[in-house]
């Protein structure tokens, strides 16, 4: 005999605290919406209790998924999918857009990635940059008009 939801009407499929795992999902749902603080107060109490369990299960998830982060991340940030991001080192042979090399920072004895680079203030994104190149522009502000002074003070003292 099959058993249904009283609340929901779907067949029940029972959660640990034996209700309805869709009606016990759409509680938690509504309780993030309606009341975040007492949510984050019983994420960051079930986190004290179960630390090892935690770290274990994230250290387990990223090993299984490398690019989850990263993935993330992008569609956050910038708006675009990892097939973008590929899509976009694919149409730069893997290189930064104005260096022309492979990026060469490391973090954590890893190669980091190339940098989405963006407009601040249109948030356009432009093209991929090593951390080099596109902490340069940062620095820059983003100015074309001080980066020519700043190329044309290198030129000068490169003759000298």
């Amino acid at each position: 005999m099959k058993k249904y939801c009283r609340k929901c009407q779907t067949e029940t499929h029972r959660n640990k605290g034996g209700g309805c795992a869709t009606c016990n999902t759409n509680r938690l749902a509504t309780l993030r919406r309606d009341h975040p603080e007492v949510m984050k107060k019983y994420a960051t109490d079930w986190y004290a209790k179960n630390k090892k369990k935690a770290n274990a299960w994230s250290k387990a998830y990223h090993t299984a998924n490398p690019n989850a982060n990263h993935k993330k991340n992008l569609k956050i940030v910038f708006g675009l999918t990892l097939e973008d991001y590929e899509g976009m080192l694919k149409s730069q042979n893997g290189v930064c857009y104005l260096c022309k090399k492979p990026e060469s920072m490391k973090r954590k004895g890893k190669t980091m990635r190339l940098s989405v680079d963006h407009c601040h203030s249109t948030g356009v994104n432009r093209k991929l940059l090593c951390k080099s190149c596109n902490s340069a522009l940062g620095y820059a502000k983003d100015d074309p008009l001080l980066l020519r002074r700043m190329a044309d003070y290198l030129e000068e003292y490169k003759k000298g």
